[in-house]
């Protein structure tokens, strides 16, 4: 009887040790989730290269459907600015930009798409905090 519970505490202690190490090593790595800095986030830099590899097929003037209403086309500085800054109707505390690319208001974006990587999510929202300059 003294042997079954020395040994059953043996396995106890074996076991609480094995699961504190596999707790420990499960770890993973934050690709690229960093807030950027406010100063370094530049609008021909960091959002225009953004902004074209995953908007411009839908929002151009020579896209499929530019006569939509509330089309925005987000290859045009001024244009893409008056978005950026534009308070959400769903969440006022984001802009309509924002709250497209968290897939808060409808339709989310990309549209029919998987969302943006955290870290461009970050660099645009960064970039409006800055007030959307053209730099």
């Amino acid at each position: 009887m003294v042997l079954y519970k020395q040994s059953f505490y043996s396995f106890g202690k074996v076991l609480s040790l094995i699961l504190t190490l596999f707790a420990f090593g499960c770890t993973y790595d934050k690709a690229a989730d960093v807030q950027p800095a406010l100063q370094s986030v530049s609008y021909q830099t960091d959002i225009k290269p953004i902004m074209a590899a995953n908007c411009y097929s839908c929002h151009t003037a020579s896209s499929i459907d530019p006569d939509k209403p509330g089309y925005a086309f987000l290859d045009e500085y001024e244009e893409l600015k008056r978005y950026a800054l534009k308070p959400s109707t769903s969440n006022p505390s984001l802009t309509k930009l924002q709250a497209r690319l968290r897939f808060i208001e409808f339709p989310g974006m990309p549209f029919k798409e998987a969302p943006l990587p955290e870290s461009d999510i970050q660099k645009i929202e960064a970039w409006i905090k800055l007030g959307a300059p053209n730099n």
